[in-house]
């Protein structure tokens, strides 16, 4: 795997963690989700960065309480996370 690609999937992981760990909010893993989907437009997890980063937006613009975002959060990321597990291992 590419060195590049490699680092983006880490990061991309380390970001769903912070989320759940309670470290950062929705807005920071749409952040991070946005522009990692930017960096791999070209690659076979695209369309899991665009998808979860559209349903990240949509989350941040209901004005819900951090925690309901949060859970919410997790939810739509859980397949962009398995997927970007099964990549970087």
């Amino acid at each position: 795997m590419d060195n590049d690609r490699y680092n983006l999937l880490d990061n991309q992981l380390d970001a769903l963690d912070r989320l759940f760990d309670g470290e950062s909010e929705v807005i920071d893993l749409y952040a991070v989700t946005f522009a990692t989907g930017l960096a791999l437009s070209g690659d076979s997890l695209f369309a899991y960065f665009r998808a979860a980063a559209k349903e990240l937006d949509a989350i941040v613009r209901m004005g819900l309480s951090k925690l309901d975002a949060r859970e919410k959060a997790l939810d739509v990321t859980n397949a962009l996370r398995v997927a970007v597990a099964e990549a970087a291992a």
